[in-house]
């Protein structure tokens, strides 16, 4: 009889110990978690851009790492997703050149706030012939 209550309490150690890997295992995600929708207006050296919104994405794999989805205004199921780094009070768009539906990202940068509510963003776009300025702020 002991014996066969040793194996059952085994049995019911492992059994937990399996339930509680397979619930850790499914909590890990290698997708970004929504931060927040900002939205943006700014202008270029073109004129006044009409107002559209922006998702802000934490990259599980970085500290500092976020994607900027619906960036300038593009957005294909992600595959726009711009890459940029947010550390204290700063956002730099890295690595430098990034590509943007047939233009380029040569460089951006720009402020964050202390509450995370408003972003100022500046940056360069290559369209293949010009480079063009912007000034947004991403705003919540």
């Amino acid at each position: 009889m002991k014996l066969f209550q040793r194996k059952r309490r085994r049995n019911s150690v492992l059994l937990i110990l399996l339930l509680s890997l397979i619930a850790l295992t499914g909590c890990v995600t290698n997708t970004p978690a929504n931060y927040t929708t900002f939205s943006c207006r700014g202008y270029s050296t073109l004129g006044e851009i009409k107002p559209y919104a922006v998702n802000l994405y934490k990259r599980s794999n970085s500290s500092t790492g976020y994607l900027i989805s619906n960036f300038h205004n593009y957005s294909y199921d992600g595959y726009y997703d711009i890459r940029v780094e947010i550390a204290e009070n700063k956002i730099i768009i890295t690595p430098s050149p990034q590509q943007l539906d047939g233009q380029v990202i040569k460089s951006g940068s720009g402020t964050v706030n202390a509450a995370f509510t408003e972003i100022k963003l500046n940056y360069v776009i290559y369209n293949g012939v010009n480079d063009i300025e912007y000034s947004v702020v991403y705003s919540r």
